[in-house]
């Protein structure tokens, strides 16, 4: 009766392939994890936000800047002459961003950069909520602003572009606890409203880039970073409650 290679069914299938207890319950208990966790992902940190006291902030740069130009896309089943000049199309985009990226290598002064966005921040933040903000270098308690990657991201060809600043988060206690974890991404550039003005024409396509001066283009990431200091701000107190 279970000879063979044939495996026994505890129900008839009728065409359709039988699901395991563990496959239906899976997404169900994923899902129910998701909701216990939510309330609690900054728990910690709208505990110890109002006692932080003053904060130092420290910013570094753990990664290298980038360039991400549009790309074309053709089908398997395109004409061969299609597929053969997108080929060459992404070819020469690719060579486009190695040369922007080191463009903006060398045009970016990184300490400048950090301070500016630390300027957003100070600015924005000053005496709190969710606490105060401190320069002196002595100050226990520490913001620390990893920046993990800046660059120019063009989604598609012909797309308007968007530097972009990705930041990772952490806040120790004087006791050298970490109270908070997050990671942000500022993205400016066309229907950014409150994006500076220099980021609207600067960021469309190489051609743009190839008309700025090393002092242009250090002059918009400088902007950027500015202004996202200030939305890590605000994002920092909505996560404080």
């Amino acid at each position: 009766m279970y000879g063979g290679s044939k495996k026994a069914r505890a129900f008839p299938s009728k065409g359709r392939p039988i699901q395991s207890l563990e496959s239906i319950l899976r997404p169900i208990t994923l899902a129910a994890i998701a909701l216990i966790m939510l309330p609690g992902c900054h728990a910690k940190f709208k505990k110890h936000a109002s006692s932080l006291g003053e904060v130092r902030v420290q910013t570094v740069i753990s990664g290298a800047p980038y360039v991400n130009l549009g790309k074309v896309h053709a089908d398997q089943d395109d004409a061969p002459i299609l597929q053969i000049a997108a080929a060459v199309i992404n070819t020469v985009q690719v060579v486009n961003e190695i040369d922007q990226t080191v463009r903006i290598a060398n045009a970016v002064h990184v300490s400048e950069v950090n301070r500016a966005l630390e300027a957003g921040l100070a600015q924005t933040l000053q005496n709190g909520p969710p606490f105060a903000y401190t320069d002196a270098t002595d100050t226990p308690a520490l913001l620390q602003i990893q920046v993990e990657s800046y660059g120019l991201n063009v989604p598609w060809m012909g797309a308007a572009g968007e530097f972009t600043y990705s930041l990772h988060m952490r806040i120790y206690d004087a006791s050298g606890d970490r109270v908070y974890n997050a990671w942000h991404t500022c993205e400016a550039g066309a229907g950014t409203p409150s994006a500076p003005e220099v980021v609207f024409s600067v960021v469309n396509n190489v051609r743009s880039l190839n008309e700025m001066s090393d002092a242009d283009i250090h002059a918009a990431f400088e902007t950027i970073a500015f202004w996202c200091g200030q939305e890590v701000v605000l994002k920092m107190r909505r996560h404080a409650g």
